[in-house]
Order: C-alpha cells, then sequence, then structure tokens
C-alpha cells in the first residue's frame, strides 16, 4: 500500500496483494480510523490499481475475499 502510494502502479492493471494489515492503509494513507483497536478498519483497501485484503485475521477474526469475474475468450 506504501508504494503503491508512492507511485508504484501498473498501467492499466489493478495488483491484488496481502502480507500487511489493510487497517494500516486506512489510518495511514485514508487517515480514517485506527491501526489496531476498536476503531481499526480491517475491510479491502480499494483504490485505481490496488486492492489490498489481509485483515490481520488473528485480530480481527476476519478473512477479506473478493470476487473477480473473468471472461475468457479464445
Amino acid at each position: 500500500m506504501e508504494k503503491w502510494k508512492q507511485g508504484a502502479r501498473l498501467p492499466d492493471k489493478t495488483i491484488f496483494c496481502g502480507h500487511w494489515h489493510t487497517s494500516w492503509g486506512h489510518s495511514v494513507l485514508e487517515k480514517r480510523g485506527t491501526e489496531c483497536g476498536e476503531k481499526a478498519d480491517f475491510s479491502p483497501f480499494i483504490h485505481p490499481g490496488i486492492i489490498a485484503l489481509d485483515a490481520c485475521t488473528v485480530v480481527s477474526r476476519r478473512v477479506n475475499c473478493f470476487v473477480v469475474n473473468l471472461r475468457l475468450s479464445f
């Protein structure tokens, strides 16, 4: 999320990532909620070019999922 904010992006692509809890992105990058505690937001961090999913399950007791519908044509 931090690298995305700094401009690390792929043209016409969306990067799906995990490993770092989304509450960090919501609190630090969006300036809402807190990183930990009752006001932490562990929902997916979604912006143009990025979808971060790590819900810090051990703390939040949540698992974030994102459904992608692909239409493949050959």
